[in-house]
């Protein structure tokens, strides 16, 4: 997906995933993001969620997965996702 960006925006991509993985180590130090695991429950649900709301299963599975393991707020620059996560009980934070 940044090989995407990279060629369409002229952005680094390489340099993107770096700063991502260290913000990320980053904030699981600081217990501030838990990185969950895609069980047999999680995809189910990504499934339901996929077939009532027509959209993307990787959208989908991060709405499950901040379910599953009830996360206290969900944090999305996409405005359809933060719509989808809030009609599922979810606290969103919309960046848009």
């Amino acid at each position: 997906m940044f090989d995407k960006y990279e060629r369409r925006f002229g952005l680094n991509a390489k340099k993107l995933l770096q700063s991502l993985l260290r913000e990320m180590k980053t904030l699981t130090k600081l217990q501030r993001l838990i990185v969950v695991g895609v069980s047999p429950s999680i995809l189910r649900k990504a499934v339901k969620l996929v077939l009532k709301y027509h959209t993307y299963i990787a959208d989908t599975l991060q709405i499950a997965s901040a379910i599953k393991s009830k996360s206290n707020k969900f944090v999305t620059g996409d405005r359809n996702l933060a719509n989808i996560a809030k009609a599922e009980g979810l606290k969103i934070l919309y960046l848009g």
